[in-house]
C-alpha cells in the first residue's frame, strides 16, 4: 500500500492497542522476505495484523506489483459491505507464488486447495496471456508452471491451464505430489528444504541472491 495510507493505517492500529514487537526468527540468519512488515500485534499476543508492502516477496513483485493489484482490482459485496479483492488473474498467480515461496510445505495445502476451487469455478475468467507474461517478468516461470503440474496431477480440474504453462520435473516433483496426496507424514528438515529449493524449479539467479541473503543473515540477522 502507499506509504501515506499505511502510515494511516498503523497509527489507527496503534491507537487501538497493537504495536510492533520484534519476533525472534525462525532462522538463524533472520528475515529475507520484503513482503510484509512485521506484525502488528497485541501485548498478550492474541491478535496481530500484518500488513503487506508487496503482494508477494521478490521476485514476484518484478512483475506483479501493489500498484497491479489495486488497478485490477474488482468489487464484491459482503454482509458488511463492499470490499475490493484481486484479479482471478493475479489470485492463481499469488497463491501459486506462495506455495513455491514455502517450498510445497504443509502450510501450502492451502493456497493448493484455494487454487483448485479457483480454477473449477472461474478459471474461464484468468488471463492466460497476463498470467504467463506476469510470471516470466517476476522471474516465477519454473515454480509455478511445477505449482500447476501439482495440481493436475492431484486431480484437480486444469481443462483450462494452457498445456505449456505446467512442467512436472523430475524426481523432486514426485517428492511433491506425494507430500499432499500422503498428508505430509514427514516433515522435511534442513537439508530436505535446501534441496527442494535447488531442485523444485527455483531459477538459479533466485536461488543465489536467497542464499546470499542467508549468509550475510548469520552475521548481522535481518531484522
Amino acid at each position: 500500500m502507499p506509504g501515506a495510507d499505511r502510515r494511516r493505517l498503523v497509527a489507527l492500529c496503534q491507537a487501538a492497542g497493537l504495536n510492533f514487537y520484534q519476533a525472534k526468527a525462525r532462522a538463524t540468519w533472520g528475515f529475507i522476505s520484503d513482503a510484509s512488515l512485521l506484525p502488528l500485534t497485541s501485548v498478550d499476543g492474541a491478535n496481530n495484523i500484518d500488513l503487506h508492502v508487496h503482494p508477494d516477496a521478490w521476485p514476484l513483485h518484478l512483475g506483479l506489483s501493489t500498484a497491479d493489484v489495486f488497478a485490477a482490482a474488482r468489487t464484491i459485496a459482503t454482509g458488511d459491505g463492499d470490499i475490493e479483492v484481486p484479479s482471478i488473474t493475479h489470485i492463481l498467480l499469488l497463491s501459486a507464488s506462495y506455495a513455491a515461496r514455502d517450498l510445497f510445505a504443509p502450510s501450502t495445502a492451502k493456497p493448493l486447495i484455494d487454487a483448485a476451487h479457483l480454477l473449477q469455478r472461474n478459471g474461464c475468467e484468468v488471463d492466460w496471456p497476463e498470467f504467463a507474461w506476469r510470471l516470466r517478468i517476476g522471474r516465477e516461470e519454473k515454480p509455478v508452471r511445477a505449482f500447476l503440474a501439482v495440481l493436475d496431477q492431484l486431480g484437480a480440474d486444469t481443462q483450462v491451464v494452457l498445456e505449456h504453462l505446467m512442467a512436472a520435473v523430475g524426481v523432486e516433483f514426485e517428492r511433491v505430489v506425494a507430500d499432499y496426496a500422503e498428508f505430509f507424514l514427514t516433515d522435511a528438515g534442513t537439508l530436505a528444504r535446501a534441496r527442494r529449493e535447488l531442485l523444485s524449479w527455483a531459477q538459479p539467479g533466485v536461488v543465489l541472491r536467497r542464499n546470499w541473503q542467508r549468509l550475510s543473515g548469520l552475521y548481522h540477522p535481518s531484522r
